[in-house]
């Protein structure tokens, strides 16, 4: 039922969005879509400094679970995408624009703080975790196998905004993407730079049928460069 109300829903705004562009002009509007982690700062800020170049134009912007990006870029009814995972579709096009990576974050006064950074300490503590399919996992259940040691799970969450929010908290360690932990901020929070960590992709997508407006092409510039800032 709920799929059915969001398809509803997409629908209207996709109505609404042409009824925009007649009133507009073709290039007044954009539609942006990300993942969880880009949503949070990346894709905001440089939200910003486009609306500062059109000042006339309107931004739709909405985070959406991969799959929903796959399906929404499709049906052309959003014009671009920032997303940390990567997607497949012979209609997407699908360009690497930046990395993020993984760092250790802790409660402020943590003793892993008033040290040189050591993997497998941090990995003896509790820790906060994710599902089985999120990248962070397979990274972590490789360390965990690699030096030897069996997890101790103290939480478990569904985002690295909420893995920091919880290590914020004193509820244990995390390893998070920089994205996520960038944009929390928190007084109570420490952040770790692990030393040759992995790093991932950050991909823009586009429909080919469905070419960026100056609007768009202006975007996804704006987020490469705001991309190679946090490096």
């Amino acid at each position: 039922m709920q799929t059915e109300v969001d398809k509803v829903y997409r629908g209207v705004q996709h109505v609404q969005n042409v009824a925009t562009h007649l009133r507009f002009g073709d290039h007044a509007t954009l539609r942006v879509l990300s993942s969880a982690n880009t949503a949070l700062q990346l894709v905001p800020g440089a939200t910003a400094k486009l609306l500062e170049r059109f000042v006339h134009s309107k931004v739709f912007f909405e985070s959406l679970p991969t799959r929903e990006i796959v399906q929404t870029l499709v049906a052309e009814e959003a014009d671009v995408a920032i997303s940390s995972a990567p997607l497949d579709h012979p209609v997407l096009d699908v360009r690497e624009i930046g990395r993020w990576t993984l760092q250790c974050v802790v409660p402020k006064g943590h003793a892993l703080v008033a040290r040189k950074f050591d993997l497998a300490t941090a990995l003896r503590q509790r820790l906060i975790i994710y599902s089985p399919e999120a990248p962070q996992s397979r990274i972590i259940d490789a360390w965990l196998e690699k030096f030897g040691i069996a997890r101790q799970v103290a939480v478990e969450v569904r985002s690295g905004y909420a893995a920091c929010a919880m290590a914020a908290a004193g509820a244990g360690v995390a390893f998070v993407d920089d994205l996520s932990a960038r944009a929390h901020r928190s007084e109570n929070l420490a952040l770790i730079k692990i030393p040759d960590a992995p790093q991932f992709a950050i991909y823009s997508v586009t429909n080919v049928n469905r070419p960026p407006s100056q609007l768009g092409q202006t975007f996804l510039e704006i987020v490469a460069s705001e991309l190679a800032a946090f490096s």
